[in-house]
């Protein structure tokens, strides 16, 4: 097991000048291998000193959308939806990098596919261009008058994300909706 912290602080996005804050953040991480099946373990230990604080005072002791990525020297990593061994609890591990490449996964806290790429049908720079776009799309839609006066005082970015949103006709959010993709056949299938 490995301990973790990150001490408290702020770090901006270059392209958006979005602020993220965050307190002391403690955490353990812990990779074990036996027959074969890799587990990893990221487990949030920070003390919260109430229990009752509010919402966004809770948000800055998160591990908030935790990834991970894992390599392998002198081995392969197995597609979790071509093995039927493979299993998760809380994340959804790809393949990741050129597409055949094994060495290389990443823990995602969201279901996407093996070498994940932006899906064509998405029209521009809307979220992270798979099957999330129609989702994110239709709850921006759904916002009421002041939630979105409140999205277009937060920055440019948000601004420009709620106009083209709104802008969607009917064929481009129908483009949205997600499509299965078979990346291969299964080795039991002809």
């Amino acid at each position: 097991m490995e301990a973790i912290e990150l001490d408290a602080g702020s770090d901006t996005e270059p392209e958006t000048d979005i602020v993220r804050r965050r307190d002391v953040i403690r955490g353990e991480v812990e990779l074990s291998v036996r027959q074969n099946r890799l587990t990893l373990e990221v487990r949030n230990v920070t003390p919260i000193r109430d229990p009752n604080m509010p919402r966004d005072e809770l948000l800055m002791h998160t591990m908030l959308s935790t990834h991970a990525i894992l390599t392998i020297e002198n081995g392969a990593f197995i597609s979790i939806t071509e093995s039927e061994s493979c299993g998760n609890e809380g994340a959804w591990p790809i393949l990741v990098g050129e597409p055949g490449q094994v060495d290389t996964i990443l823990v995602s806290p969201i279901i996407l596919n093996d070498y994940p790429e932006i899906a064509p049908e998405s029209p521009g720079d809307f979220f992270d261009g798979t099957e999330m776009d129609e989702m994110l799309t239709l709850r921006i839609l759904t916002l009421t008058d002041a939630e979105k006066a409140e999205m277009l005082s937060v920055d440019e970015c948000s601004r420009a994300l709620l106009e083209r949103t709104e802008r969607l006709g009917g064929e481009h959010l129908m483009n949205l909706h997600g499509r299965l993709r078979r990346h291969g056949p299964r080795e039991n299938e002809s």
